[in-house]
């Protein structure tokens, strides 16, 4: 198992904020910013080599992130 992918276990299974150098590049994540009020969700984007937000947002830059919680069924 690889550095990268215990952190994102851990992370999952603490339902703790990560360090954003620990998220996961494969998945729609929350993100947040130190002193922000609200989290955002967001994807890494492989073509810019940075997590893309929400529409509106652009000038975020995330600090930590969390997995989303799963969709009710």
């Amino acid at each position: 198992m690889s550095k990268q992918t215990a952190h994102t276990e851990q992370a999952v299974l603490s339902d703790t904020w990560q360090p954003i150098e620990t998220a996961p590049k494969d998945r729609y994540i929350l993100g947040c910013e130190i002193g922000m009020k609200r989290p955002y969700i967001m994807i890494w984007n492989v073509h810019d080599q940075c997590f893309s937000v929400s529409y509106g947002m652009e000038d975020e830059r995330p600090t930590h992130w969390l997995d989303l919680p799963p969709v009710p069924r």
